[in-house]
């Protein structure tokens, strides 16, 4: 096995997870704000240094939008489309 080593210095995981029938982040508008952030990186020259991914269920989906940071490991829960701002500056 060998190591990767890679110039990214923020990694933003935001779940996109759809429930049937149920409340999900993924039937919230995570999907927009991905598509928003990874948007951002481009336009700012970012893309080499951060990263923002869909993923899967992070677990506290009655928290609604819950994304995760790394290497921080910050955790944030009740996101909507209108937290663009605030993610775009913990990234920065």
């Amino acid at each position: 096995m060998k190591d990767f080593e890679s110039s990214i210095e923020k990694h933003l995981f935001i779940c996109t997870n759809k429930r049937d029938g149920k409340e999900s982040c993924g039937g919230s508008g995570s999907e927009e704000l991905v598509d928003e952030l990874k948007k951002w990186t481009k336009e700012e020259g970012l893309k080499k240094t951060v990263r923002v991914n869909k993923a899967g269920c992070l677990g506290p989906c009655e928290h609604g939008i819950v994304a995760v940071c790394y290497p921080e490991g910050r955790w944030l829960t009740k996101l909507d489309l209108k937290d663009g701002e605030k993610l775009k500056k913990l990234l920065k």
